[in-house]
């Protein structure tokens, strides 16, 4: 025991028991103002004080050990590079979206700055500076490629399949290329490595106009290092977090974005050509403009969460296409928790259609159907990219030459519907509005949406007409008139 460090402190010992002759006594041990309790056992024929120092003996002996290693790990971990950090970070995310996302910004990260292989203890406030200079001045130049040249021949006796695994890219992808669609610069250099080909042989690029870092990218960068500095703060490995006092209030403006939506005449003219469409398309968008749902919803929405009988559905999942992962789904909608709504007849009447349709499908394929229960599936009853979604509407809209948003735009659009028609119907409150679009809070639905419903500040006082009577106040009559000289 070290002197002046360590004091043994017996205390009360008010349980113990005989085993064959041998007596079990509790103990507390303080070291450098820690307690540590346990017990011992004093032996037939033994004295107490002897079992008590042999066992005292033992517990500091353990607790050196466990010190020692403590400052091995400590040393260790002082030692752990950002990048190292970030990967620890990342390996305990969940979300399979998320964890891609961060996985991202932890590569780029290190790619454009020296940070990477820093100690995490070393990084002090300029090198953070110099990231949020490096995010304000880069220069980002987009580069799309389309098809210009067939790839029949060159693919002829390879299957898409196999092109897909070799460029590590999605089926969706290489269909894109292969039907002109424009897909990125990177995926069209893997498919012609693939193909053993020349991409500019076969690929036209496309460069975009220089720009910069938007202001919520930027964001997500400072809260992905805010994260890994806060968990490295949490053990202990670091003193300080330096994030916040680069990243302040003043260092990235707020973004100003306006929401493209439909108006009432728009939203008509979408749903009757929705109406020229396959069903599988009618369903998939008519979620987004009559429920108000957000694409990854509609994708993760399953027939056994539509009541029929009652009119309602049920939201509580979502479905997701990440790169490497593939479609996937997650348990949890946007805001941590799922929702229940009731939406138009005219939405459920075509569900039913659907489902009847889905239904002879089924039975027609057989083996072939792959019954995954989700509403919105491709021909072979497979879930699909919620990206198709956006694709079917802007082609529906290019079709009838009407203004192109995505299915985003769509819930959007449906929201501003119901609030601008509120007051039409008895009992309608913004509260469930909110409720019906998923947020957490009417506030939030008034923040977003406020500034699309100025036209409508007139039709306060219209609410008030004929509540407190319908007639207008009458002009004074000549007699009173008189009476009022009279009096005066």
């Amino acid at each position: 025991m070290a002197k002046g460090k360590r004091k043994s402190d017996i205390g009360t010992f008010t349980e113990y028991k005989k085993r064959n002759g041998d007596i079990s006594h509790n103990f507390a041990v303080s070291v450098d103002n820690t307690i540590y309790r346990g017990s011992y056992l004093q032996k037939q024929g033994t004295s107490r004080q002897e079992a008590l120092k042999s066992r005292q003996q033992e517990v500091l002996k353990k607790i050196d050990e466990v010190r020692e290693l403590g400052k091995v790990r400590q040393e260790k971990r002082s030692k752990m590079t950002f990048r190292e950090h970030g990967s620890l970070y990342i390996r305990d995310i969940k979300s399979i979206t998320h964890k891609a996302s961060m996985q991202d910004k932890l590569n780029d990260i290190c790619s454009f700055s020296d940070i990477g292989d820093m100690p995490l203890l070393l990084i002090k406030q300029p090198e953070i500076r110099a990231i949020l200079r490096y995010l304000n001045e880069k220069v980002i130049v987009d580069r799309s490629a389309v098809l210009v040249k067939p790839l029949a021949e060159v693919m002829k006796g390879t299957k898409q399949k196999d092109i897909c695994q070799k460029a590590r890219i999605s089926n969706t992808t290489l269909h894109f290329a292969l039907t002109g669609r424009v897909i990125s610069w990177k995926s069209a250099e893997a498919i012609s490595k693939a193909l053993n080909i020349n991409p500019r042989e076969y690929f036209k690029e496309i460069t975009s106009d220089p720009k910069g870092y938007a202001p919520n990218t930027k964001l997500g960068y400072k809260r992905f290092l805010n994260a890994v500095f806060n968990r490295a703060l949490k053990d202990g490995d670091i003193k300080e977090n330096p994030v916040p006092k680069v990243f302040d209030k003043n260092a990235i403006p707020k973004e100003k974005r306006v929401k493209k939506i439909l108006g009432e005449i728009e939203a008509k003219q979408l749903a009757e050509a929705l109406a020229r469409e396959p069903l599988n398309k009618q369903v998939a968008i008519s979620l987004s403009l009559y429920g108000a749902m957000r694409k990854c919803e509609a994708c993760g929405l399953e027939w056994k969460d539509i009541d029929f009988a009652n009119g309602t559905i049920h939201l509580k999942r979502n479905s997701i296409y990440t790169r490497g992962y593939g479609v996937h789904t997650t348990s949890t909608l946007k805001n941590g928790s799922d929702r229940k709504i009731q939406p138009p007849k005219e939405l459920l009447n075509l569900l039913k259609l659907y489902k009847q349709h889905q239904d002879i499908e089924r039975e027609r394929l057989g083996t072939l159907w792959q019954d995954s229960d989700r509403v919105v599936v491709n021909a072979m009853g497979k879930p699909i990219n919620p990206s198709s979604l956006t694709d079917w509407l802007k082609a529906i809209l290019r079709k009838n030459n009407m203004k192109v948003v995505d299915c985003h735009s769509l819930r959007h659009s449906c929201i501003v519907v119901l609030l601008r028609n509120m007051y039409k119907v008895k009992g309608m409150s913004i509260g469930i509005v909110s409720a019906y679009a998923g947020h957490s809070s009417p506030s939030i639905t008034m923040d977003i949406y406020e500034k699309y419903l100025t036209e409508d500040e007139g039709k306060a006082g219209a609410c008030l007409d004929g509540i407190f009577g319908t007639e207008a106040p009458k002009p004074p009559q000549p007699d009173n008139v008189v009476m009022l000289n009279k009096v005066c």
